[in-house]
């Protein structure tokens, strides 16, 4: 099981998401746990609050029933002291409520260690690998085109182009980070009729290239296998630690 999150702390001690749309898909896979929150919501004033276990996660649940926008889910891995973490973060009877549950954790459950899984993908995007995703959905890959300001170029083929590919950068940030992450959008098909139907998009995508510069080479190698020619020196030298910071 996949579970999407927005923030993850180092040593993936803890994870954090905030986006309404990846806590709706979260709780689609686990059907028990959505149960758990409607009944809670029955008899709640203003808040539900709900703590589980799904493999070495503790997930933590926590609504504002009179304001949706203020929902979170949280991931804390069972295996790490957390107490001092987890009392600076909720009221008392959440935190005791966690780590009751982690004080619980029976060893029953070492077979189901990796049975649940975090990405920081977003829910359009598939996993390559950790930090290394990509999206083959046009308008998602459009819609990202535009707001890297590479549309136009993107959009541009002369007569007889069959593949194009273009590098952006951005900077993502909230309250829990900023980074940088750097895309390379493809366009296949072109003017010419036979390639119709191969018409298409698809961007690669390295999230926070700063601290994966280890993962530069191989985002240029999935670039490459779709087919596009580039100055892969250029590229490196544009991604340079310096040119980074």
């Amino acid at each position: 099981m996949l579970f999407h999150v927005d923030f993850l702390s180092d040593q993936s001690v803890f994870a954090i998401v905030d986006k309404l749309e990846k806590i709706t898909a979260n709780l689609d896979k686990v059907e028990p746990l959505r149960t758990n929150i409607n009944q809670k919501r029955k008899n709640a004033i203003k808040g539900v609050s709900v703590v589980t276990v799904y493999g070495r996660w503790i997930v933590v649940y926590i609504e504002n029933i009179l304001n949706q926008e203020d929902t979170q889910m949280y991931f804390f891995d069972f295996r790490f002291d957390i107490q001092q973490l987890v009392e600076g973060m909720f009221s008392e009877s959440v935190a005791n409520s966690i780590l009751t549950t982690q004080a619980r954790y029976d060893e029953a459950f070492k077979d189901k260690y990796d049975t649940a899984e975090l990405t920081l993908a977003e829910l359009h995007e598939v996993v390559i690998q950790e930090n290394l995703f990509a999206c083959n959905l046009d308008e998602k890959v459009l819609e990202k085109a535009k707001v890297l300001g590479v549309l136009p170029i993107l959009q541009t083929l002369k007569d007889g182009d069959t593949l194009k590919v273009c590098f952006a950068d951005e900077i993502e940030k909230n309250e829990h980070y900023t980074i940088k992450n750097i895309y390379a959008l493809v366009r296949f098909g072109g003017h010419i009729p036979r390639n119709n139907s191969d018409n298409g998009f698809v961007y690669i995508k390295l999230r926070d290239v700063q601290s994966n510069t280890g993962l530069i080479e191989i985002f240029l190698e999935k670039v490459k296998q779709t087919g596009v020619q580039f100055d892969r020196i250029s590229i490196l030298e544009r991604f340079t630690t310096a040119r980074l910071n």
